[in-house]
């Protein structure tokens, strides 16, 4: 058989040699400039992440001042409406109801009482509108003790039988929701001022 010798040509070992040290150099560069994309790349993005986190954080305390100057607008406007519920209509509606509340609460006393005398303790000023409507109510008079004591507010009463005593006090209830309001106005102010 004919062999084309031409073509099966050995290279010395020394150009072997050379390519190889060739191809690893190629390798290594190709590893560095690969490297150094990622390295090109981790950059970038931690620099967009910055940039990201710095808008992120304006917007962010931009959206806080808005709430806050939400916040004391809207303050502002139900303040008046707020303070005139308070001031006024609960007190005036307390004291409508409490002759009623007293009433209530007597005649459900007077149910568990079995026969005892109901003491029933308001301010001076309250003995007359109270018995006038528990007789309009329908209690039993015979088994209420109605007395004035004037240690007692407008709209605080002590209803009292053997087993059993209760104390009405809508001015303590009208204190607490005072003093609830205001928290609340002093909260939201100083929410808003941050």
């Amino acid at each position: 058989p004919y062999v084309d010798r031409r073509h099966s040509v050995r290279r010395p070992a020394s150009d072997a040699a050379a390519a190889a040290a060739d191809d690893a150099e190629k390798a290594r560069r190709y590893e560095e400039g690969y490297r150094q994309g990622w390295d090109d790349a981790a950059a970038r993005i931690k620099a967009e992440d910055g940039r990201v986190g710095v808008r992120a954080a304006a917007r962010i305390e931009g959206l806080a001042h808005t709430q806050r100057a939400a916040m004391a607008l809207c303050l502002s406007q139900i303040e008046p409406l707020l303070t005139e519920v308070f001031d006024k209509m609960l007190p005036r509606a307390a004291d409508r109801g409490f002759v009623g509340l007293i009433v209530e609460e007597a005649q459900a006393m007077l149910r568990d009482a079995d026969g005892h005398v109901l003491t029933l303790q308001v301010a001076p000023d309250a003995v007359e509108p109270v018995r006038a409507a528990l007789s309009e109510g329908g209690a039993d008079l015979s088994n209420v003790k109605l007395r004035g004591d004037a240690e007692l507010e407008p709209m605080q009463a002590l209803l009292t039988h053997p087993g059993a005593e209760r104390e009405v006090d809508l001015s303590r209830l009208l204190d607490a929701l005072d003093d609830a309001f205001d928290d609340m106005r002093q909260s939201l102010r100083s929410a808003s001022n941050e």
